[in-house]
């Protein structure tokens, strides 16, 4: 099969992209480690991202760890990556059960001029303000808004039962 023209250039467009975010990511990294996050791509594949975020200082999250998985479409950078979390079991208004995040940026917000890292400090300030009117765990969005100490303490059940399996 041959490729025309457009989308051989279209492939390389999309290739060096990702290529220049991998290489800020890796010679500038001190930004999201300030953050306490981490993005590395997966050798095999560069659509494949795997992150972490460390819950900030003053949240019920503080220092609890946190895994990502980021998938990079073919429609990257015009369309925003998949992301989820995905271990430990994070209980979060704008997280569902299955990790799903609802985050303006990774839905109608999105731009191409947003990048990785970007994403990244933005889904670590969810993790601050939650947006309890757009929830999708509305058992959390509840405590969040009535019970800090029952939202608190189910955030670190959660944390600690993910490590028990």
């Amino acid at each position: 099969m041959k490729l025309d023209e457009y989308t051989k250039q279209f492939i390389n467009m999309w290739a060096k992209r990702i290529q220049k975010e991998i290489k800020n990511l890796m010679e500038n990294p001190e930004e999201l480690n300030r953050e306490g996050i981490t993005l590395f791509p997966n050798e095999s594949n560069i659509q494949n991202f795997h992150g972490s975020i460390i819950g900030p200082a003053g949240t019920p999250y503080a220092g609890l760890k946190y895994e990502l998985e980021v998938k990079i479409s073919n429609d990257y950078p015009m369309k925003p990556p998949c992301v989820r979390f995905v271990g430990p079991k994070i209980y979060h208004p704008n997280v569902n059960t299955y990790g799903d995040i609802c985050l303006d940026i990774l839905k109608t917000e999105w731009a191409p001029t947003l990048s990785l890292a970007k994403m990244m400090i933005s889904i670590c300030s969810l993790l601050n303000e939650p947006n309890p009117s757009s929830p999708l765990n509305p058992d959390a969005a509840y405590d969040w808004v009535n019970n800090k100490p029952k939202y608190q303490e189910k955030i670190q059940s959660l944390w600690r039962e993910s490590f028990k399996k």
